[in-house]
């Protein structure tokens, strides 16, 4: 990511990541395969040795939702996602402090 995707966190390397799951609701192998796209934002905090990581699942059964629909709302999670991590920010740095270990 770019320091306009994140501006709150201009030095600090930042990741965005899309993926995808096919799951086996209830693990039974008889119901059709959910797919979960998954939104993954990791942002390195190297100045408190840690990484900050945001995600958001979106599921999509079949024939519950059309691919439009599905396509549809991907768009707006996505944009919504990406305004999450635009506007995140740290308030209380204390909160990564370490004990020395």
């Amino acid at each position: 990511l770019d320091t306009e995707e994140v501006p709150n966190f201009t030095e600090c390397p930042a990741y965005y990541l899309l993926g995808e799951q096919g799951i086996v609701p209830n693990k039974r192998p008889n119901e059709p395969r959910e797919d979960v796209k998954i939104f993954i934002g990791v942002i390195r905090l190297e100045s408190r040795q840690t990484d900050l990581m945001i995600s958001i699942n979106l599921p999509f059964k079949p024939n519950t939702v059309s691919q439009e629909q599905f396509a549809l709302r991907f768009e707006k999670i996505e944009e919504w996602f990406k305004t999450v991590l635009k506007t995140f920010k740290i308030e209380d740095y204390s909160l990564f402090e370490t004990d020395g270990a």
